[in-house]
Formats: structure tokens, sequence, C-alpha cells
């Protein structure tokens, strides 16, 4: 996946993890690669370099010992490549992350006046049933005590209600006192000691593609708050197609993003309302409300139900491997029940490798349709 970054927004990453080695290991290793690190005793300093320190949140075990990986202010493409490089050391130190674990994104903050931070606020609020279907179970709705729901702040509250309580603030200061602890899954808090705005809701993970995926989003949420890019309090019947709008996603991280949907996702909003979205019950979301064209059509033709599909030729992907060219060449398959396809490829190379392990039969079905972008992606065979 190509990630889209502003070059000069600075960010920092925060990795809860566990690890069968001790920090000053991990330490030796990053510096190794080119990776200023350093062991300290818990602290909230920023560093012009990576930080291990303890985490009393993190819980280790079976010989895997708790920590918390900080990076210094980041920036752009080079941001990028170094926590790539930092990825890497993760895996090949055999890094894990259980459910005690999460990932924290900073972002600057600041340029934000209080319309901007109005808006982030509300941004969140109001997709927050969206992000979290995003997410991994533990870090739904207000089940995380360290990344507890922005609606729940107050008993009860509604969207209007939240809303209406944000609007009425006159500083940063209030806005944070609505939500009461920076023990939230948007931590405005850290403005004041960081001059920064805090994602915390992430589950945890040591995954390069992930951390930068969600990195890119939550940046959205503070360019289109500079930019008062407004909140409507209104509902959308296609709630994701909506929250990508609203953050201006591009179309690698909306297609990324939306296989993660897919695959958690079986609800919106609590359970009390449950509304089934997978093998096409609702309408397939689209890119923006209105603004589906015929090449975006054709761009996420991959997990369009065949009961969407109003093509009647096959939607043809020529991508570029890094030993050579792969065409592949999918089809809507008639006379069968539920969505499925047939796929014919190249079988060389990269592409060759990942596409076995899918091609025991010769029809497949959405929901593999989008483990086999997964599996392209991670091989960076696609982007």
């Amino acid at each position: 996946m190509k990630f889209r970054l502003d070059e000069t927004r600075k960010f920092g990453i925060e990795i809860e993890l566990t690890l069968p080695h001790r920090s000053a290991t991990l330490a030796s290793r990053l510096g190794a690669v080119g990776i200023d690190c350093y062991v300290e005793g818990y602290n909230h300093r920023t560093r012009d370099y990576w930080k291990i320190t303890s985490d009393a949140t993190v819980h280790g075990g079976d010989g895997y010992s708790p920590m918390e990986l900080v990076s210094p202010p980041l920036q752009g493409r080079d941001g990028l490549a170094q926590l790539e490089t930092v990825c890497a050391v993760l895996a090949e130190l055999d890094a894990k992350v259980n459910r005690s674990c999460g990932l924290h994104i900073h972002h600057d903050a600041n340029d934000l006046d209080i319309e901007a931070w109005k808006l982030v606020a509300k941004c969140y609020v109001k997709h927050e049933n969206t992000i979290d279907q995003l997410m991994a179970p533990s870090r739904r709705g207000n089940g995380n005590q360290w990344a507890r729901s922005l609606r729940n702040s107050y008993i009860g509250n509604t969207v209007a209600e939240v809303f209406a309580r944000i609007d009425a603030c006159n500083d940063n200061w209030s806005i944070q006192n609505v939500f009461r602890t920076r023990y939230v899954k948007l931590n405005l808090e850290a403005s004041a000691v960081h001059g920064t705005i805090e994602f915390r809701q992430h589950h945890g993970t040591t995954n390069f593609a992930k951390i930068a995926a969600w990195t890119c989003l939550t940046q959205g949420f503070v360019t289109r708050s500079v930019a008062h890019k407004p909140v409507m309090l209104r509902t959308s019947d296609k709630p994701f197609d909506s929250f990508m709008w609203q953050v201006d996603a591009p179309a690698a991280l909306r297609r990324y993003f939306w296989t993660r949907y897919l695959r958690n996702g079986v609800v919106e909003g609590d359970a009390s309302d449950a509304v089934p979205i997978l093998n096409g019950e609702i309408a397939r979301q689209t890119r923006g409300p209105n603004s589906r064209t015929a090449a975006q059509r054709a761009e996420e033709a991959s997990v369009v139900p065949q009961d969407r599909c109003v093509a009647q030729t096959a939607p043809v992907f020529d991508i570029e491997a890094s030993t050579g060219q792969v065409r592949i060449v999918v089809s809507p398959v008639t006379g069968f029940s539920g969505a499925t396809y047939t796929i014919s490829t190249g079988t060389s190379n990269v592409a060759g490798e990942v596409w076995t392990q899918l091609a025991d039969s010769a029809r497949f079905t959405t929901d593999q349709m989008v483990r086999l972008y997964e599996l392209l992606e991670e091989a960076q065979v696609v982007s």
C-alpha cells in the first residue's frame, strides 16, 4: 500500500508490546540498524530518539516482558521509513501483543484553533461506531478502561447531546472537560503536555502496515479540522462511506480499511440495534456520498458482491510485481447462489506463490476475495 502523509505535520507513535528479551536487547538491536534508542524509566517526556519504558498497564507472561516503545517526533515519508525499520526489528526479535497492549498515535496540534478542536472531537464522536468496527472487540464501545468511549463520557448521552456540549465550549480546556479524562479514544489533554492530539483506540500491533495505515487515517482527522471542514449531525445509511469521505481518505486507504470493516463488523452501533453488513445484505459502501464514478467502481470491484455488479464484462487488474507483470481477471459467476467469482492469473514469482494459497477451488466468495487482496498487499504485490 502507498501511504500518504502531510510532510509538514509531525507525528509520534507509542507501541505497547511484549518481548522474549530484555529492553536493552531491543535498544541495542535498533542501534545496530541506525535507530537511536535508549532504555529509560517511566516518563512522558518527548525525546529526539526512540525510548523504551515500562508500562504498568501492559502484561507479559510465558517468558515475555511487557514494555512500551515510544518514537521521537517523526515526519512524512522519512518518519514512515524509520517506523518500518523499527517494525522489522520487532518482528526479528519475535515481539508479540496481547489484549493489554494498545497503539497510541500523536499528531502535532499546535495549529488548531478552537473551531478546529471542536471539529476533530465532533468527527470522532459522530463516527465512533464505525471506527469501532475497524478495531479488535476489546477496543470497541466502552469496553477498555484506557480507551473509553467518547459518547459515554456522560451516562445516556446521544450524539446530539455531545455535540451541544462541545459547541458550548469557549476554549480547549473546556472541550477536554466534556470527556472528563485522558483515557478516552481521542485524548485532547495531550495538547497541554506535548502540543499534540492523541488517538488511543487502536489495539496493540507491531505490524508496519497497520500502524502506518492508522497513522495516515488519524492524520486526516487533524488536517480536515484545521481546514474547518464541517461535521454535520445528520447520519448516513452508509456509515463507512461517510467516515472515509469525512477524513479525506485516499483510495488505497479506503480499500485497506474496507477489508477490515468487512472482516470485523456484523453490527452497526450497539448490539441492541444490530444490522448485518456482510455478504451483500446491505448496500455496498462507496467512496463518498453520491460520488462513485465508473472508474471508482472498477477500482473497488474486487469486493463488490455479485448481486451488486452491473458490469457485463469482467474487471481487469494489471498488477506490477517486483519481478514482472501479473494479470488478474475477476469474473462474476452466474447460475450459483451467493456472490462468487472465477479468477485467472499468472502463476509466477511472488503473486503465484500467494495465489496458490487460495487456488484449490475455481470459485471464490466475496470474503475470500477480500482475503486474497490482503495477501497480495502483504506480499507487496499490490498497493
